[in-house]
């Protein structure tokens, strides 16, 4: 709902007739009309409308006092511009991720989009609820679409600092179709490199609200189980160990070989 500013009555000598369309209107702060009443040299009048439930729509009450007519304008904000990607910190200083996403239709983006730590925002899943033995070395995802076109898929690419170790899995959290307690469960993912790749139907897997209404709620990250490790290198300190090692071998080697000439 929308009101007008206040304005005075003036230049009239009698009471004069007062009207309006397409909204209402008060006198000196009383009850908001809509029928024909009469106003007086010095009346305050104020006008409201309800304002259209499209962007960058206008529409119009007119208020008429006396034969003369006024135009009370409301116009909507113009349609918002949809952002599709996302860049920050991780939650857990790993580096910078950036989520992106095609799909949906004009207008669909993000309305909120932020990295967590698996535990300690209040927005991160109850301590203690994660997989047993698996890490998430980024933490957490955390989104929701909007304004997007009912049933649309969105098809996501999340690129990480580091390349993900073989055998990481993209986890969700939150409730299925199958199961409407929040839960963690595997969300089908191509894992390649640095990045993680899925797509997630309004309504379907992977949209915490389940519902095909235009909206995705999602939160999930990368979990890495603990024999998901990488080899690790050797130190300067450890390659020489070894080559001594190695040259003890060859000494001992020679040796035997001398002892069967004698």
């Amino acid at each position: 709902m929308a009101t007008s500013n206040t304005l005075t009555v003036s230049g009239i000598n009698s009471a004069s007739a007062i009207s309006i369309v397409g909204g209402t209107y008060s006198i000196n702060g009383g009850t908001y009309v809509s029928t024909t009443g009469t106003v007086t040299n010095g009346d305050t009048v104020t006008l409201q409308q309800t304002a259209s439930g499209s962007y960058s729509t206008t529409t119009t009450a007119t208020l008429t006092i006396g034969g003369v007519s006024g135009a009370f304008n409301v116009t909507t904000l113009a349609v918002p511009v949809a952002t599709t990607s996302y860049s920050a910190p991780s939650a857990t200083g790993s580096g910078s991720i950036t989520a992106s996403f095609t799909g949906g239709g004009a207008g669909c983006g993000y309305v909120i989009s932020q990295y967590l730590p698996l535990s300690g925002h209040a927005a991160s899943p109850p301590a203690g609820t994660a997989p047993a033995g698996v890490n998430f070395p980024h933490g957490l995802f955390d989104f929701t679409t909007s304004n997007c076109a009912a049933s649309a898929t969105l098809t996501f690419t999340i690129t990480y600092p580091q390349a993900l170790p073989p055998g990481t899995v993209y986890w969700k959290y939150g409730p299925t179709a199958g199961n409407v307690s929040l839960h963690w469960y595997q969300l089908p993912a191509v894992i390649a490199g640095n990045t993680a790749a899925f797509s997630i139907t309004d309504g379907g897997l992977g949209d915490d609200d389940l519902t095909a209404n235009g909206t995705i709620v999602d939160q999930g990250g990368p979990g890495v189980s603990g024999s998901a490790v990488s080899i690790p290198t050797l130190s300067e300190w450890a390659l020489l160990t070894l080559a001594g090692l190695m040259g003890l071998f060859g000494m001992g080697a020679m040796w035997r070989r001398s002892a069967r000439r004698m």
